[in-house]
């Protein structure tokens, strides 16, 4: 018994021990607490001196200061400076000089374009591709609000799109595209996630978002800015693309490369002799639709939708309902050629693109 008893004694010393020294371990160990995104920046002033400026200018450091979850692409001063944007230049702008009023809105919509909700790492931003920031599709003129308060915006958020290129990931394609580059990810912040970028990021243009992705768009790319040989000088639908503007927005259904090599292989109709410079125009014609930024809603069931093939004007048929779920349906000279959403619509600053799986087909002479 008396050996018992010190057996439980013994065990029961080892355990004040351990007790007591893991106790004064974690007495040692002090919780790291994030940083809010004013802290950062401010304790970064040499990198993000311009951006803080220019947040608390358009009123946005106070909503990056709320408990929410948010992911801020941030460009350097280097990356302002080579958009003309210094320091003295943001510190110049008065709410109270009309002009200067409106450079602020627009200022304050280029950087709402640079942040998302919620905060997510590189990582989760390469696999989901393409997100909406908090900049908006804008239909009307540049107007001049308090910074405070929101521009007057119809339609929907912009979207942006992450890729990886080799090393690098990419936002919107690259500098070359009017993105960025990632020179460093995933800086945790109390309410969020910053990825420091090389540029600071255009508001994305239709052609922008197609140049942005070519796993997805390069054949819709190639064919659109041909100027010679196989397809033909495309200028005039160039122009149409290019020339879009937030005022006269443009809605294009977009065949992925998919879409293009079903169409001009197998049975596919886009081949031999009908593949003509005047037939790829009218092909994509068909896929441009008359001026308007339309937003997937607004394609009603058994819809009939005019395209911008000259006169006369031919139209598709969208659909929402019944067993073949939604989709758009040819008209012409193939009424059975079916078209099925391949991404979630993608929101340019002077248009929205639907990609879809199959090349429309009109009727071609």
């Amino acid at each position: 018994m008396k050996f018992k008893n010190q057996i439980v004694r013994f065990v029961a010393m080892v355990v004040a021990v351990l007790f007591t020294f893991s106790c004064t371990e974690d007495d040692k160990k002090e919780v790291t607490r994030l940083q809010t995104t004013d802290a950062f920046l401010v304790e970064n002033a040499g990198k993000y001196s311009i951006l803080r400026s220019a947040l608390a200018k358009t009123g946005l450091l106070a909503t990056l200061q709320n408990a929410g979850s948010y992911t801020i692409f941030a460009p350097s001063n280097a990356a302002f400076a080579a958009k003309n944007i210094t320091q003295a230049s943001v510190d110049a702008l008065s709410t109270t000089n009309p002009a200067d009023a409106v450079a602020i809105a627009n200022l304050r919509v280029v950087l709402q374009n640079h942040v998302l909700t919620p905060g997510t790492r590189a990582a989760d931003l390469l696999a989901g591709g393409y997100f909406r920031t908090f900049g908006f599709f804008r239909a009307n003129a540049p107007l001049a609000p308090s910074p405070a308060t929101p521009l007057l915006t119809t339609g929907s958020q912009l979207s942006i799109f992450v890729n990886k290129v080799g090393d690098n990931v990419l936002i919107n394609g690259g500098p070359t595209n009017g993105g960025a580059t990632v020179t460093k990810a995933d800086i945790d912040l109390s309410n969020g996630v910053l990825h420091e970028i090389d540029a600071v990021l255009d508001l994305p243009t239709i052609l922008n978002h197609l140049v942005a992705n070519p796993a997805v768009f390069g054949t819709l790319v190639t064919v659109v800015t041909s100027t010679s040989g196989t397809f033909g000088d495309q200028t005039a639908v160039r122009n149409i693309v290019t020339g879009a503007t937030n005022l006269a927005a443009r809605t294009i259904m977009c065949p992925t490369n998919t879409a293009f090599t079903n169409a001009t292989s197998g049975t596919g109709f886009l081949q031999g002799a009908i593949v003509t410079p005047a037939n790829v125009t009218k092909v994509l014609q068909y896929h441009v639709l008359t001026p308007g930024n339309r937003l997937r809603t607004f394609f009603a069931d058994n819809f009939v939708v005019n395209t911008s093939i000259p006169t006369p004007t031919q139209t598709w048929t969208s659909f929402t309902t019944g067993t073949l779920g939604a989709r758009i349906q040819d008209n012409g000279t193939a009424p059975n050629n079916i078209a099925r959403y391949a991404l979630p619509e993608i929101q340019g600053v002077n248009g929205i693109l639907h990609p879809i799986d199959k090349v429309l087909q009109p009727i071609l002479p």
